[in-house]
């Protein structure tokens, strides 16, 4: 868990603008998918990022691009986990 108490289960690369080798800027779309308090989350942003000293820096982004955010009910224990693992949310996340 982080500071906030979230869990983080996997990111998802849907496109990437630039930000290749000897490039000093790109755009990274993706969705990130967690679970906190309970509940699992979907986070679907449009993100800038810049290259300072060899680093990948964030810039800004977009959340939900054109999109309504989600958010999932309870998890119940058995229950897919939210992670994509393919386990129960008890024997997975829920665990930790």
């Amino acid at each position: 868990s982080d500071e906030a108490g979230f869990d983080w289960h996997g990111i998802e690369v849907l496109e990437t603008e630039a930000g290749g080798a000897g490039e000093q800027a790109g755009v990274v779309e993706f969705i990130a998918n967690f679970s906190g308090h309970g509940q699992g989350h979907r986070l679907h942003e449009r993100a800038k990022f810049v290259c300072e000293e060899g680093q990948w820096l964030y810039v800004d982004g977009k959340v939900n691009p054109g999109r309504v955010p989600v958010t999932s009910e309870k998890i119940g224990r058995n229950e897919p986990c939210p992670c994509g693992s393919g386990k129960k949310y008890k024997k997975c996340c829920q665990a930790k």
